[in-house]
C-alpha cells in the first residue's frame, strides 16, 4: 500500500515532535522540591594526580552556578541564564581526594573540575610481634 508523500512527512514531523518532547520536555527532567532539575551529562576520568570531571553546561553562566562540597560530596547546582529549568549534579568524594584544593573552569558550555588526591606523607606504622 501506498502512503501519500504529505501524509508520510506530516507522521515524520509528528514522531520528530515527540522524541524532541522526551529530551527537551518535562519527561526529561526529574522533579525536586516543586522545581524541575535537568541532569546535565559528565565525564569523570581518574588521573595519576586526581579525578578529571567535565559537566557538558550550555548557556550556564559562572554567575548562575555554584560548585560546592558539602559533607564530602562535590555539589553542582545552576540554571541556564534566564531560565526556570535547573540542574543538579552530586558526586560522592573519596576520602583519599582533597577538597580542599578543586579547580573548576567553565569555558564555552563546558565546566572542567580538577578534584586532587591528597599529598600528604605516607606513615608506615610498625608491627610488633
Amino acid at each position: 500500500m501506498l502512503v501519500p508523500l504529505t501524509r508520510s512527512l506530516r507522521d515524520f514531523d509528528r514522531l520528530t515532535r515527540h522524541v524532541d518532547a522526551l529530551f527537551d520536555g518535562p519527561a526529561a527532567a526529574v522533579a525536586r522540591d516543586g522545581v524541575s532539575w535537568r541532569v546535565p551529562f559528565v565525564d569523570v576520568k581518574a588521573t595519576e594526580s586526581g579525578v578529571a570531571i567535565q559537566v557538558e553546561l550550555p548557556g550556564v553562566s559562572p554567575a548562575d552556578l555554584s560548585v560546592r562540597e558539602e559533607r564530602g560530596e562535590l555539589v553542582l547546582e545552576g540554571k541556564r541564564a534566564g531560565g526556570t529549568v535547573g540542574f543538579r549534579r552530586t558526586f560522592r568524594l573519596s576520602e583519599e581526594l582533597d577538597p580542599e584544593h578543586i579547580e573548576a573552569r567553565l569555558e564555552l558550555g563546558l565546566l572542567s573540575l580538577h578534584v586532587p588526591r591528597r599529598t600528604g606523607q605516607v606513615r608506615q606504622i610498625k608491627i610488633e610481634s
